[in-house]
């Protein structure tokens, strides 16, 4: 479940990405609702799984990371798009949650292979 749940995340991280450079400003928010609807699934699905102390450690362990690395490419977003198109409407800060969405299903695909017990 961990993967499937990685895996939708950076789908839509890289689909946000290319919508907000590439597409005008109403499909910015398309992958954020397509998300927002997966997700219902994918928290029925996490509610009935059991996890042990180590996994639980560490997803906790990889949720803090990624809040710390979105804080700073917000930051970097807001910097560098200040005063383009992307600024506008707050677009920015859709980009960085994109962002973030891209590096948290990074995070839970990169230590797959680190739970002993987790089922392939």
């Amino acid at each position: 479940m961990r993967k499937t749940q990685g895996l939708i995340e950076m789908a839509i991280g890289i689909l946000g990405t290319v919508a907000i450079f590439c597409l005008g400003s109403y499909w910015t928010y398309l992958p954020l609702v397509v998300y927002g609807v997966l997700s219902i699934a994918l928290i029925r699905k996490i509610a009935h799984e059991q996890m042990s102390k180590e996994e639980e450690i560490c997803i906790r362990k990889r949720n803090i990371t990624t809040l710390i690395c979105w804080v700073v490419i917000a930051a970097i977003c807001y910097y560098t798009f200040h005063g383009t198109r992307i600024a506008g409407g707050g677009r920015w800060f859709v980009l960085s949650a994109y962002m973030f969405l891209l590096i948290h299903g990074i995070a839970f695909l990169a230590p797959v292979n680190s739970f002993p017990n987790e089922k392939k």
